[in-house]
């Protein structure tokens, strides 16, 4: 099949795969992450936000709206999205650690979160806890994501542009950036949390794209973006500029991992690999369906379903899951002595 062939194939499965699942009459699909967004400092309607992940998954990803170091992430009366987020936050009191984001636009938009927004229209978002769907109306860029428990697996959807772009924002604290051109990847660390970390304390990634790069460099603390391939420091960042075709699909592949970047990249191979961007989507919602089948309610109106299955879904996303695969052994990061010790840890608790 020709490039450009499989391209439109893969951008017409996806979409069928969305429709379906949006129409189809399964359990997961009466939860609605969007439900308890409706929230701000002052009055809580949830204090949520929609999260897309697995059950108990590592890190979660979301769309976001809110400015550095908000604790509401996303607020469903936000105009703009300045990004999609990966995101450890159990709740907006507590908020967040180990954040970074990526944000698609045409030419450099600018760094801050303000310059880089892009208006939205609910009417255009695709909502599950196993996916999420928007459109970028500032640029008309589509993008989706689907999860593991420890990566997840986006999609950009360009119009022809010699000038397409995507932002990785490593956000608050001394946190580090790499580009590897040659390998169509960027990794790094980002260290941002709360307080009571210890000092090597960092959520490390790694970011795999399906394109190859035109440019690509990094940029700190909120100035133009230049060719340099490492950059450390406070606020710090990467970005990679393509040309893309009309309605062209770029992919990209995040790994996360609390232990090393070496982890990040293993834990990208064993959840994801060589996975189309489907067939991470078919199987974290086939996951979900499976979790929601084990409490069946009858007698239950729509709205009712609606109502306990959206609050099942927050419910089965924490405690989080923060160990990992390391060779044959499961071992986890410590946040008490900043060692990575053998067994199980779950961490976190989710207040809605």
């Amino acid at each position: 099949m020709e490039p450009k062939s499989k391209e439109l194939f893969l951008s017409l499965l996806i979409t069928l795969l969305l429709t379906a699942f949006s129409s189809a009459e399964t359990l997961v699909n009466y939860a609605n992450p969007l439900v308890g967004t409706d929230s701000d400092s002052s009055f809580s309607r949830g204090n949520t936000y929609p999260a897309v992940a697995l059950p108990f998954g590592m890190t979660f990803w979301t769309p976001q709206t809110g400015d550095r170091g908000s604790g509401w992430i996303y607020t469903y009366k936000a105009q703009k999205i300045n990004g999609f987020r990966a995101t450890h936050q159990p709740s907006p009191w507590i908020r967040d650690y180990g954040v970074f984001s990526l944000m698609p636009m045409l030419g450099f938009a600018g760094t801050g979160y303000k310059e880089r927004a892009s208006s939205f229209s609910h009417n255009d978002e695709f909502a599950k806890p196993f996916g999420y769907k928007v459109n970028l109306k500032r640029w008309n860029i589509d993008v989706e994501m689907a999860p593991t428990v420890r990566c997840a697996h986006f999609g950009f959807t360009f119009p022809k542009s010699e000038k397409a772009i995507i932002l990785l924002d490593a956000h608050s604290g001394t946190s580090s950036v790499r580009v590897f051109p040659k390998e169509r990847k960027i990794v790094g660390k980002a260290t941002s949390n709360r307080g009571g970390a210890p000092k090597n304390f960092a959520c490390y990634f790694v970011i795999q794209f399906s394109k190859a790069f035109v440019q690509s460099g990094t940029w700190k603390d909120r100035r133009e973006p230049y060719d340099d391939e490492r950059e450390e420091g406070n606020h710090v960042g990467a970005y990679v500029r393509f040309h893309t075709g009309p309605r062209e699909k770029v992919f990209a592949k995040v790994g996360t991992s609390f232990i090393s970047v070496e982890q990040a990249e293993k834990n990208l191979l064993d959840e994801i690999g060589d996975s189309s961007y489907g067939q991470t989507f078919m199987r974290a919602a086939t996951t979900w369906e499976k979790e929601f089948e084990r409490v069946k309610i009858e007698g239950a109106t729509k709205k009712q379903r609606q109502t306990f299955y959206t609050a099942l879904y927050r419910a089965l996303l924490f405690p989080r899951i923060f160990h990992e695969k390391v060779g044959r052994q499961i071992k986890h990061f410590s946040p008490f002595d900043g060692k990575v010790h053998e067994g199980r840890m779950y961490t976190d608790n989710g207040f809605w």
